[in-house]
């Protein structure tokens, strides 16, 4: 059985306008043909982090992400050094915003070397229950819009993502949480997937409107 992780009404048509530019905006629950992805794969498995760290995509660019504080840890969903537990696809290297020691290093902020049209990722937060997940975007210091989903009860991975229907602007991206329900739920900790671009003018980007997830428990595994 597999699960879907975008509801129809909540990828909806987002229309932003800044001062600095007039961007039309859709929050997105997939990437239907992504053009590259920075993948957390690169660093290995169970390797602890910093606070800032360089990523290089699968295409050779080069990205730079900052958390709030250093110690968050690479980890596989169902893997043989650490194991999250969650519902992402088996074998995926995922980003853990855990510090270890009861605090976590959440939001996750992305900075590209040159603009994308849609950015995206798939994220879970660490413990049971219901929680709301939110990008943001920007075109260097502007803010461009945000997007935000909320999951099923039991805090199943929910996919969070943007396009730029105006073109490609989008040169950071903020992935966050800004609520959870969970017992002793934490909205700076959580678990995020590769991160999703594309580059292609906006009229040829097909977006899906659900995603497919291998299954999973609901039980996340604590340091």
């Amino acid at each position: 059985m597999l699960k879907s992780f975008c509801k129809a009404a909540l990828c909806g048509l987002l229309l932003i306008a800044t001062a600095a530019m007039a961007d039309t905006l859709a929050g997105i629950g997939g990437m239907g043909n992504k053009s590259d992805a920075y993948s957390w794969s690169q660093l290995g498995d169970g390797t602890v982090v910093g606070s800032s760290l360089v990523l290089t995509s699968n295409t050779g660019s080069v990205a730079n992400v900052t958390l709030a504080g250093p110690n968050s840890i690479t980890i596989v969903q169902c893997g043989t050094v650490n194991c999250w537990s969650g519902n992402f696809t088996s074998g995926d290297e995922l980003l853990w915003t855990s510090a270890g020691d009861g605090t976590a290093n959440g939001p996750l902020s992305i900075s590209f070397g040159g603009g994308y049209s849609a950015v995206g990722a798939a994220l879970q937060v660490d413990v049971p229950g219901s929680f709301t997940a939110m990008i943001s975007a920007f075109n260097g210091s502007t803010f461009l819009g945000s997007f935000s989903v909320t999951s099923n009860s039991n805090g199943d991975v929910v996919y969070i993502g943007l396009n730029d229907l105006s073109g490609s602007n989008i040169t950071r991206a903020v992935f966050g949480l800004t609520s959870c329900g969970g017992f002793d739920c934490d909205t700076r900790d959580f678990a995020i997937d590769q991160i999703e671009v594309t580059t292609p003018e906006p009229g040829s980007l097909a977006l899906l409107g659900s995603g497919l997830l291998g299954l999973g428990g609901i039980i996340r595994r604590r340091r």
